[in-house]
């Protein structure tokens, strides 16, 4: 069913809700140039993405300027709609309308970053893309109303709706990883401070909403002088303390920098929210920028509280570049799966901290450790944490694109890369069916005083999950909120998670993490297990067992869906998917365990699996090999032992699908 054809996406009870009912969306970015393919291809893709689940898209950096000045032609990294004056260039956007409405009509919904790429025509001197100066400096302020405006107006003609208007679209971004406290926190801040070239321009407008600030709070400077520890005669003796000095500041002027960032933030965000909803009139749900890069407490009058998730150590740069000189460097990743790490932080980094109460949480960039050899895992552990966290979208990002590119760069293709495809469906579908419970709320809820207190201990930008009991496994065994209450009679610590016989176990029950051995998700629909296995028995539950062969890598992954909608398994119709170990040509020459990695940018292939899988069932089975596209390529032979039923994948089959269902008698 057409996405916005049953209505718009909105908010009811702290979820996202179509027609009353709660709906979850599996997502990829689409980056740049990607959001603009041709129209022979932009149906292809959109049939494709339907297919293996996804029902949603993040449309990441179309508003970058023309890779050619007012002209369009097709590369991967540079494209964007913009003419040199910042109107839309007719070719690109006509492009760019099409791919929305072959998504839509594939039932998959659409959502903008406003701002990701865009270049400010009036800073051009600026740094970092002027990134957290454009929270505060008004110019930058009325070019981002300007554009929106330009955009949000423009009617698609494939879909006759304003983009402000159209229900297909379920959510406007207001600006991608982008704050004052990240740009304070990197440094970028202090050069508008102190270099004369921005000081004037750039710094002095921040300089002047400090003191504001400050005056409204101390009313003299000598008040605010004696709480900082210093003479002050005049509100012009207030500076704004440079992130060169966080080791060393006062630590009430500190506290009171920290604050001073997250209250501008919040008055740029009602402004720019405000505008977009009362002035423009627009319909889709709007947030503001990754939580990590802001405090709890300057996320008010957001639709939904978003969040970016690096799972586990992206790598270390090489020192090399990629040819032909495109300046983006050359990564060696971790060629390890997530079982080899004991310590469940190294893995677990960045996921779900700051989640909101009352709204919905999504996490609208995840990316795993790239292209190694253990990608296969990827999904369905996203997929399981995202459901025991109870969030409400998931987005793979994916900066390869659609290989548009043709050179290696630092993100693989998660739309490409074949292993994420056979294990991407039963994810898909356990996310946005709710396989797994919720856990139980756990809430940390402290006093904004007492988040500025821990922050300045701490000489960090912003509160992490790190304060549920000081616990970083809390992200895998509990299902964690932050909530800023009004009164410290209020406060609660929640202590995080535990071992238990050297596994960490969610509170449902449903999710076991055992280092160096297994994960095993078992849900009533969903049953998947990741782990070391080689000539291994594994227990899925619910009767389902697989005696996994001879692997290449010592290592499956390995799940079982329902596609009989909410029947449980074993069910009249399931998908069997299996994966392991995965190649891809143009790779450095390599082995199985080695740590050397280049992208590469041609067709992966997958290792075919070994495997006796045994379901206990009275039913007639038939077994279906599936074959790249998900047809039916080959019967598998099935044979009945007592009151289970048997069959073996392999490389006979040459795939990772297996489709299995139930006779009619």
């Amino acid at each position: 069913m057409p996405a916005g054809s049953q209505g718009r996406i909105t908010v009811s009870g702290g979820h996202l809700s179509l027609n009353g009912q709660r709906i979850r969306l599996y997502g990829i970015n689409m980056p740049l140039g990607a959001t603009m393919p041709s129209k022979a291809e932009a149906p292809v893709i959109a049939a494709r993405l339907a297919k293996e689940g996804f029902n949603a898209v993040r449309l990441f950096g179309f508003d970058r300027q023309l890779a050619v000045p007012n002209t369009f032609t097709v590369t991967y990294k540079q494209q964007g709609v913009l003419n040199t004056d910042q109107t839309l260039n007719s070719e690109a956007m006509d492009r760019l309308d099409n791919f929305v409405h072959q998504l839509q009509r594939a039932g998959i919904y659409v959502s903008f970053p406003l701002h990701a790429s865009r270049v400010y025509l009036e800073t051009p001197d600026c740094v970092d893309g002027c990134e957290g100066l454009d929270n505060y400096l008004p110019a930058l302020i009325q070019s981002q109303k300007t554009f929106a405006a330009t955009f949000l107006n423009h009617v698609n003609p494939y879909t006759g709706f304003a983009y402000k208007a159209d229900p297909g679209v379920w959510a406007y971004e207001l600006s991608n990883e982008n704050s004052l406290t990240h740009r304070w926190a990197n440094g970028t801040i202090d050069r508008y401070l102190t270099e004369a070239a921005f000081a004037t321009k750039y710094g002095e407008p921040l300089q002047h909403l400090w003191r504001a600030w400050t005056q409204r709070k101390y009313v003299t400077p000598s008040a605010a002088g004696a709480a900082w520890g210093q003479a002050l005669n005049a509100w012009s003796d207030a500076k704004a303390p440079l992130r060169s000095q966080r080791a060393t500041l006062q630590a009430q002027l500190y506290k009171d920098w920290v604050e001073f960032m997250a209250d501008t933030e919040s008055a740029y965000k009602r402004d720019i929210s405000g505008y977009l909803k009362s002035s423009l009139g627009v319909q889709a749900l709007i947030y503001g920028t990754q939580t990590s890069y802001n405090q709890p407490f300057s996320r008010d009058g957001m639709d939904a509280s978003d969040i970016h998730s690096y799972f586990g150590d992206m790598g270390t740069n090489t020192g090399l570049t990629n040819s032909p000189g495109n300046g983006r460097p050359v990564f060696e990743v971790e060629n390890k799966s997530v079982l080899a790490y004991d310590d469940v932080w190294k893995v677990s980094y960045g996921i779900f901290e700051s989640k909101a109460l009352g709204r919905p949480n999504i996490v609208t960039e995840y990316t795993y450790r790239d292209g190694n050899q253990y990608m296969a895992e990827a999904e369905p552990l996203m997929s399981a944490l995202a459901g025991f966290q109870d969030l409400d979208a998931i987005f793979l990002f994916n900066y390869h694109g659609m290989n548009y590119n043709l050179t290696r760069h630092t993100y693989p293709g998660w739309y490409n890369t074949t292993v994420n495809a056979v294990t991407r469906v039963a994810a898909a579908l356990s996310f946005r069916r709710g396989d797994l419970s919720p856990g139980t709320p756990q809430i940390l809820k402290q006093t904004r005083q007492s988040f500025l207190n821990a922050i300045e201990a701490k000489r960090s930008m912003i509160a992490w999950n790190s304060y549920f009991g000081g616990d970083a496994r809390a992200a895998v065994t509990r299902n964690m909120y932050v909530e800023v209450v009004n009164s410290a009679a209020e406060e609660q610590i929640v202590t995080g998670g535990r071992s238990v016989e050297g596994a960490f176990i969610s509170t449902t029950g449903q999710i076991t993490w055992k280092p160096q051995d297994r994960i095993t998700v078992d849900s009533p629909r969903t049953k998947s297990a990741v782990g070391y296995f080689r000539n291994t028995d594994v227990a899925l539950g619910a009767g389902v067992d697989v005696s996994i062969g001879e692997t290449m890598n010592n290592y499956a992954v390995v799940s079982l869906t329902s596609l009989s909608g909410a029947e449980v398994l074993p069910a009249n119709r399931m998908l069997f998917s299996i994966a392991g170990y995965f190649a891809v040509p143009g790779e450095y020459p390599r082995k199985p365990g080695d740590r050397r990695y280049s992208w590469g940018d041609d067709t992966p292939r997958i290792e075919a699996v070994p495997a006796t899988v045994r379901i206990t069932t009275s039913a007639d089975v038939v077994v279906t090999a599936l074959d790249a596209t998900g047809a039916r390529r080959a019967n598998v032979p099935v044979v009945r032992n007592g009151g289970r039923i048997e069959f073996v994948t392999g490389p006979a089959y040459d795939t990772g699908w297996y489709l299995i269902e139930t006779r009619a008698n």
